[in-house]
């Protein structure tokens, strides 16, 4: 073979190689542009509660490295099993294959929050209306494995324990605040106040009164004393459908005070009453002066006043007074002094 068909040759051959290295690096390129193109996760967002699993797939794509961009949110498995940890929470899952990164969004819905009466057994979700000394339990759930704490706003309104046991302790409205994770919630207590009514602070001998508290709860009772028992008596005290009732009676003239005082809070209330006789007895002097009637004629009169009674209140009139030329015809105003 000549020396010039040799090198046509090796050209030839160098030609054919250079051809198919660019084809090869052509179709190459062409493939790896495919593949990261159809790379893929099944989920591009993940919304549960806490302690719930989900898992990402990929598609596309050869070995997959994950990541959480939160771990105290949520972590991953190298195989894409997401665990949702804390409340309230958002973080992203990084999905890598060679050069392409996706992202899948993860939000840990908030907690459940439930109170219930301690005395009914009643279920409320975010308010209540409650008396001074009851008690109500909270249930806290979807709280996956993170811890759960109590505070109230009020602490004289009401308490909570760690355990999520609230105690009523005054009248007004406060909060208790309920937190885990990333997630609170609120739940409000509003406590009625305890009002005192009381009849007429005057009685009368033998007179029958009831004194009242309103808004009185099951844990609670107004114990009510009297300074002097021989003048006021207590009969009965009770509560009842929260009202606690106390029933007195008058035993004689005098003044005495009650005390009522809560056995739940040992708040106290204090009244003090007057009884008076059943009816007191006046003697007037009383004087007709009647026209033709040359003197004043003094008679003797009892009437029968009540307190509050004014005897210069009281006009009477006197007709045919058996004075010597009046007659049944004519009248005259009486005035009254007491003796």
């Amino acid at each position: 073979m000549k020396r010039n068909d040799i090198l046509a040759h090796k050209r030839t051959f160098a030609g054919i190689f250079f051809l198919m290295m660019l084809l090869l690096v052509c179709f190459g390129a062409a493939g790896a542009k495919t593949d990261a193109a159809a790379f893929r996760l099944n989920k591009t967002s993940i919304s549960g509660y806490a302690g719930s699993t989900y898992t990402l797939k990929a598609s596309g794509a050869g070995s997959v490295k994950y990541s959480s961009t939160n771990k105290s949110v949520c972590t991953v498995s190298a195989g894409g099993k997401v665990t949702l940890l804390s409340p309230g929470g958002t973080a992203k899952i990084k999905a890598v294959s060679g050069s392409k990164t996706l992202y899948a969004s993860v939000t840990v819905k908030g907690i459940g929050v439930t109170v219930k009466s301690n005395q009914s057994g009643a279920k409320k979700t975010s308010s209540v209306s409650a008396y001074i000394g009851e008690k109500y339990t909270l249930t806290v759930t979807h709280t996956g494995s993170k811890k759960v704490s109590f505070s109230s706003t009020d602490k004289k309104v009401c308490t909570v324990s760690k355990k999520g046991v609230i105690t009523v302790k005054g009248s007004g409205t406060a909060k208790i605040k309920v937190s885990c994770g990333k997630s609170v919630k609120y739940i409000k207590i509003t406590a009625a106040a305890q009002t005192l009514k009381v009849p007429d602070k005057n009685l009368y001998v033998n007179e029958k009164e009831t004194i009242t508290v309103k808004s009185v709860s099951i844990y609670d009772s107004i114990n009510w004393k009297s300074s002097d028992t021989s003048v006021i008596e207590i009969k009965s005290q009770y509560r009842n459908k929260h009202i606690g009732t106390c029933n007195i009676i008058g035993l004689k003239a005098g003044t005495a005070t009650l005390t009522g005082t809560s056995s739940f809070s040992g708040k106290k209330w204090t009244i003090k009453l007057t009884v008076y006789p059943s009816g007191e007895t006046q003697k007037l002097s009383i004087y007709a002066n009647n026209a033709g009637v040359s003197n004043s004629v003094d008679l003797s009169a009892y009437i029968s006043l009540k307190p509050g009674d004014s005897i210069n209140d009281v006009t009477y009139e006197i007709y045919d007074v058996g004075v010597k030329g009046s007659s049944a015809s004519e009248s005259s105003k009486a005035l009254f002094t007491r003796l």
